[in-house]
């Protein structure tokens, strides 16, 4: 009797985990679909030209012709699928997650990521995070009860913003050409972004290394500051892209990983699929 009851409290669990990721994964097919629902035809598309890279300062002019956006046709959708891990803050367990990202650059923000995390047996994490029409969203669910806290479940909208959606360039580099910032040059060969619009004061920093790729950019979230890294850079399709990436958190001088992962597949101007 026992074994019966315990049998049928697993079933139960196991069938509210699928249900309540089947409804957030649905959610999230139906932004992505909606996201490329205005996908340019392959015809439209151009490549920049040497003209374009001029009005950009050197040190991002240097890191685009590394990265081939002058030999490749302008990349308006991205579709990816990632691997890694994330976790809750530092010291805690590493969690595993996959995850899908669908980009489609005709607007500012357009971004859906989801991914399911391992959380515990019969416990999957879904998260779904979507940029879209310039307003951002975030969430996090068990058993479809949203968590609480999520780092970026708090304010400073349009600098989360400009950092989510300057985080994903390093897929699509050649969208740095049409991103309306104004740029600063650092002594120490960084540059400094803002967001040409007064109303919306977002900033990044670009750190690139001595063959001028891009290795990291960041910007200050409230009284912390989030970091994109990048690694192992391959040929994809024709662009220089990052196979590896992770996010660091830094408060109070303490700097610790809060994700990490590897891009598995990738996809640039294609039509909308959940793989």
């Amino acid at each position: 009797m026992a074994l019966t009851i315990l049998l049928l409290v697993i079933f139960c669990i196991a069938v509210l985990d699928l249900t309540a990721v089947a409804w957030v994964r649905g959610k999230a097919k139906r932004q992505a679909g909606r996201l490329f629902a205005s996908r340019p035809s392959p015809d439209a598309l151009l490549q920049a030209e040497k003209k374009d890279l001029d009005k950009l300062p050197k040190p991002l002019q240097r890191y685009l012709q590394q990265s081939n956006v002058l030999e490749h046709y302008a990349v308006q959708t991205v579709r990816m699928r990632q691997k890694g891990a994330l976790r809750s803050g530092p010291g805690k367990p590493w969690l595993p997650l996959e995850a899908k990202c669908f980009i489609n650059n005709q607007a500012f923000a357009g971004l859906v990521w989801y991914a399911d995390v391992t959380q515990y047996f019969l416990a999957t994490r879904s998260i779904l995070h979507a940029l879209m029409d310039s307003s951002a969203s975030w969430e996090e669910r068990i058993w479809g009860l949203p968590i609480p806290g999520s780092p970026f479940q708090r304010n400073h909208i349009q600098q989360r913003l400009l950092l989510e959606y300057c985080g994903f360039m390093a897929w699509h580099p050649g969208s740095w050409l049409n991103l309306g910032l104004n740029w600063q040059s650092l002594p120490n060969g960084d540059l400094h972004a803002q967001l040409a619009n007064p109303e919306a004061p977002a900033t990044l920093t670009l750190h690139f290394d001595e063959e001028g790729l891009l290795r990291s950019l960041s910007a200050p979230i409230g009284a912390e500051t989030w970091t994109f890294s990048y690694l192992d850079f391959h040929s994809m399709q024709g662009l220089l892209v990052p196979l590896k990436w992770s996010v660091q958190i830094t408060r109070d001088g303490q700097t610790w990983t809060y994700m990490h992962g590897q891009v598995t597949d990738i996809a640039l101007n294609s039509p909308y699929s959940w793989w």
